[in-house]
């Protein structure tokens, strides 16, 4: 069987493409920021001596680990107007819903790169005067990142990836945008072609990111993420 690529009708929506992707980026950034911002709390509730804080977070975390990402977009979507009255919009919702997703990764990310730390380290901070900030901030604080940063890059990365969940609910994201233009044009295999590459884009940059931070810190093997 042949088939005739046409590529030429797709042209006439590079706009509304653009805006797909502007919207992908926009959610991807402020989930990014907000789940890295709740997973503060969580990791301090893990480190708490506070056994009750130590329950509350690990609930957060096992719970909200174990509900699928479109899971939870959609029962969010569908459920806040009825059970607490609150009317908010899709892209509003994606980015609740995938930043509640994302923190408890996070959390987790944060809480084994600093276990991870030997305590001799401590030990031998205190036996050269380092306490206090000054042992965080130059002894323990670099070991901390070389061990975070290939799981925190790959929480980053598949968190781009879910934004496309969105489109279930009907933000005009990137696949939503392609699906729409695919009912336009009636050229499914030209658009999801060029929907998919708008995505390997806008993915390549972070993979150059992550080999360079590999560079910059020591860190071997951070492009082998692990993703959720």
């Amino acid at each position: 069987m042949s088939y005739t690529w046409h590529f030429e009708p797709l042209w006439q929506f590079a706009q509304l493409w653009g805006r797909g992707l502007a919207s992908t980026v926009y959610l991807t950034i402020i989930v990014i920021i907000f789940g890295t911002c709740l997973a503060m709390p969580l990791v301090a509730g893990l480190k708490s001596r506070t056994r009750a804080l130590q329950v509350l977070a690990r609930a957060y975390i096992d719970l909200f680990r174990a509900i699928p990402a479109l899971v939870l977009l959609g029962t969010l979507y569908f459920s806040l107007p009825i059970v607490v009255q609150l009317r908010l919009s899709p892209f509003q919702v994606a980015a609740i819903g995938l930043t509640l997703n994302l923190a408890p990764f996070v959390a987790e990310a944060i809480r084994s790169a600093v276990d991870s730390v030997p305590t001799i380290q401590y030990e031998s901070a205190f036996v050269f005067g380092f306490t206090g900030w000054r042992r965080d901030y130059y002894i323990i604080a670099p070991q901390v990142l070389q061990r975070l940063l290939p799981p925190l890059v790959g929480q980053y990365v598949t968190t781009l990836k879910l934004t496309s969940l969105a489109a279930a609910i009907g933000v005009q994201e990137l696949w939503n945008v392609t699906s729409q233009i695919t009912t336009l044009t009636s050229l499914p295999l030209e658009t999801k072609l060029v929907g998919a590459a708008l995505y390997v884009a806008i993915i390549l940059p972070l993979l150059a990111l992550s080999l360079w931070l590999e560079k910059r810190f020591g860190v071997k093997g951070l492009g082998e993420w692990r993703e959720r």
